[in-house]
């Protein structure tokens, strides 16, 4: 009778010893998976702000291909009429 009472026992002991098992399995599961997910996010981020500032620095490169050429074809502007104006005064010399 005792022995039975041990093997059953025994059993219970190993049941609940699986099923603690399985619960920290679970858990460890669940934290490994929580871990691959924050790392992704920190990885989505980096590249997002690393595209943030390729496009800021673009950006700012337009600006300046941007403001040469005004101040070129300022300065040309400026040329031609300074020619102008040489070629008008030549003719009024005339």
């Amino acid at each position: 009778m005792q022995a039975l009472l041990r093997q059953e026992t025994a059993a219970k002991m190993k049941k609940a010893q699986e099923a603690e098992e399985r619960i920290l399995a679970k858990v460890k599961e669940r934290k490994q998976k929580q871990a691959l997910h924050d790392r992704q996010d920190q990885q989505r981020r980096i590249e997002r702000k690393r595209r943030d500032e390729s496009a800021a620095q673009y950006l700012l490169h337009q600006k300046a291909i941007a403001e040469a050429t005004r101040t070129q074809d300022a300065e040309n502007h400026r040329l031609v009429e300074q020619q102008r104006l040489a070629i008008q005064t030549e003719q009024e010399k005339k």
